[in-house]
């Protein structure tokens, strides 16, 4: 059928195509509302990645449009190197692309992209960790990762708790793993410390962190388009998570430790919104990371095409609702 040959799609080639897929989805929603980017609420941390006043507004829309790309890479280098799906394909890197792309119309850069990007690199290590358990390096790095991700968004507070959740079924619980997790988030934050009190800001660091961290509101509410989108999103969530089920009995250990980490990294993700005030339309960017996943072990593996391209076709249209009807 139209979509099945790219949902089953294995050439890492196909890659190239995807920054003209953004360039242009990025354009034509130029083209329908002309506004340049703006640096969403809440959106600082304690370390800071804001371009300074100087640049171009233009360039927070490049610099986000890179970082995208960067992160869809790496989502088809982490299934290339830890097999999280049956087979290597570009297919979630493309998904990405597809959900994120119309947030940097209005949001452009900013330090919850940078995190999303040290989120992905937190879960290349926790990958290594489980497929290596003869050293704790991969360990440290996880959780280096992780409070740096915190510390540039400190809305992503609950991927601390994650860290240590993850652990349990991870294969890597022992006390020297535990103690290699909390020197991983130890040492950068120690430096962080000492950064403040050689500004002289040490007892400000605590109070600017809660009250990021606090700051906004909760979601009470969403619109017309947001509730289609996130309905279809979340029926199609409901049918990979019944795909995997099915077919839990033919992965390998290691496969079946990192996709119970994909789910619980959903599970905490999915439940900030309504534990975190303040969290705005452009958190899509860290929760598509473990959806893209998903959707592309459903969507590549269905047995009737024309099925596969129906919820194709209702995915990428409930995209066109991100790309260009989102305020």
């Amino acid at each position: 059928m139209i979509f099945t040959g790219f949902l089953r799609s294995r050439k890492a080639f196909a890659l190239l195509l995807l920054p003209f897929i953004l360039a242009a989805i990025v354009v034509s929603g130029y083209c329908f509302r002309p506004v340049f980017p703006y640096v969403a609420p809440y959106s600082q941390g304690l370390l800071s990645v804001d371009l300074p006043d100087t640049f171009p507004l233009v360039w927070n829309t490049v610099l986000g449009g890179v970082a995208v790309l960067v992160a869809a890479c790496l989502l088809f280098l982490l299934n290339a190197r830890y097999k999280l799906l049956p087979y290597n394909t570009p297919v979630p890197s493309f998904l990405y692309v597809m959900m994120t792309a119309g947030l940097l119309i209005n949001r452009g850069f900013d330090s919850m992209l940078a995190a999303v990007l040290v989120t992905i690199l937190a879960f290349f290590s926790l990958q290594g960790a489980i497929n290596n358990n003869k050293t704790n390096a991969p360990v440290f790095n996880f959780g280096l990762c992780i409070i740096l991700a915190v510390l540039l968004f400190p809305k992503f507070a609950l991927l601390l708790l994650w860290a240590f959740c993850v652990m349990l079924f991870s294969g890597r619980s022992t006390l020297k793993d535990i103690l290699a997790l909390l020197l991983g988030i130890v040492t950068p934050l120690f430096f962080v410390v000492f950064y403040y009190f050689w500004e002289e800001r040490l007892e400000d660091m605590w109070p600017m962190f809660w009250g990021i961290l606090v700051s906004g509101e909760y979601v009470m509410g969403i619109g017309t388009s947001e509730m289609i989108r996130y309905g279809f999103l979340l029926l199609l969530l409901i049918f990979s998570l019944f795909s995997l089920l099915a077919n839990y009995g033919g992965s390998v250990v290691s496969q079946r430790r990192g996709v119970f980490s994909l789910l619980s990294l959903l599970f905490f993700c999915g439940a900030t919104p309504f534990l975190v005030p303040g969290i705005s339309h452009d958190f899509m960017y860290l929760l598509a990371f473990p959806l893209t996943y998903l959707y592309t072990n459903y969507l590549a593996t269905l047995r009737y095409a024309l099925w596969g391209d129906i919820l194709f076709l209702l995915f990428w249209v409930s995209c066109f609702t991100e790309w260009w009807l989102t305020v």
